[in-house]
């Protein structure tokens, strides 16, 4: 049991937002992060799906890396903490949101992940959720074999993914 579920009492409704158009991150919302029992939306849609914002979970599916402060599409498109925080609020997202998890490989040290936090502070509309940042290379949901959970692993070369490190859950970094 996870400490969000923990401190609700229940398991918190999950979602997950690809910032760009970009077809391969959308079919991996659809394909893998889906069937995991969370469930995409889009900018448009964002303040009608998080009808229960203080019991949600919003995952910012993209891309990032060690030495970068900005997540970006496969196609090179780029959202540096302050645009994806704007693209966010000006799309509806609820101020009293749980948690923002930015699943993108390095977000919890290369300083997005913190920064997306300050700027949502910045804000002044009541916006204080929790924001996480993951400490290495990402994977989608289905990254073993019959096994839901989220991992992360070991930065190849070219950037490809390496060596299995273990679950996400034990390396993230939480603002």
């Amino acid at each position: 049991m996870g400490r969000l579920t923990q401190q609700l009492g229940e398991k918190p409704r999950q979602f997950v937002i690809v910032p760009f158009y970009d077809e391969k991150l959308v079919a991996e919302a659809r394909d893998f992060w889906q069937p995991a029992g969370i469930y995409r939306t889009t900018r448009d849609e964002l303040a009608e799906d998080i009808a229960q914002p203080q019991k949600t979970v919003l995952y910012v599916l993209a891309h990032s890396g060690r030495d970068v402060k900005y997540i970006a599409s496969n196609g090179g498109e780029k959202l540096s903490a302050e645009q994806l925080v704007r693209y966010l609020v000006d799309g509806g997202l609820p101020p009293r949101i749980l948690c923002v998890k930015i699943w993108a490989c390095f977000s919890g040290v290369n300083g997005f992940a913190q920064e997306v936090k300050a700027k949502f502070l910045d804000e002044k509309k009541g916006y204080a959720p929790i924001v996480v940042g993951y400490n290495e290379g990402t994977g989608s949901p289905y990254g073993q074999a019959d096994d839901k959970s989220k991992h992360v692993y070991q930065a190849g070369p070219g950037g490809q993914r390496g060596a299995l490190i273990g679950l996400a859950s034990g390396h993230r970094n939480i603002f």
